[in-house]
């Protein structure tokens, strides 16, 4: 049986060396979504890490799946995940333009599905 602390840390290096396996190709549909996402003011790419993190919310026409979520320090993270769960697209915003990221996510799910 693992002590607490080998635990944590076990989980702590699983955290920091997570990385999510990339999709090969876009669709036109997620290229738009990220053309929107882009546009959003603050917009950072993140590491892939929260992308293990994040919940579904909806699919695009071509299966795109739009995932989110927010991090220990409260940052809202958007992702682009293909039909087979590789990431496409993560990126981020500061406290500040969290309303855009809504209207942006809004707006993709108006759009695009």
């Amino acid at each position: 049986m693992k002590l607490p602390i080998e635990r944590l840390i076990n989980y702590f290096v699983d955290d920091v060396l997570y990385q999510a396996e990339s999709a090969s190709s876009i669709s036109q549909f997620a290229q738009k979504a990220v053309e929107i996402l882009d546009g959003v003011p603050s917009m950072s790419q993140c590491h892939d890490r929260d992308f293990k993190w994040s919940r579904p919310i909806f699919v695009l026409q071509d299966g795109t799946v739009v995932k989110t979520c927010k991090n220990v320090i409260g940052l809202n993270h958007i992702f682009l995940a293909d039909n087979h769960g590789k990431l496409i697209y993560g990126g981020f915003v500061d406290w500040t333009h969290s309303d855009e990221l809504k209207k942006a996510i809004d707006k993709i799910r108006i759009e695009l599905t």
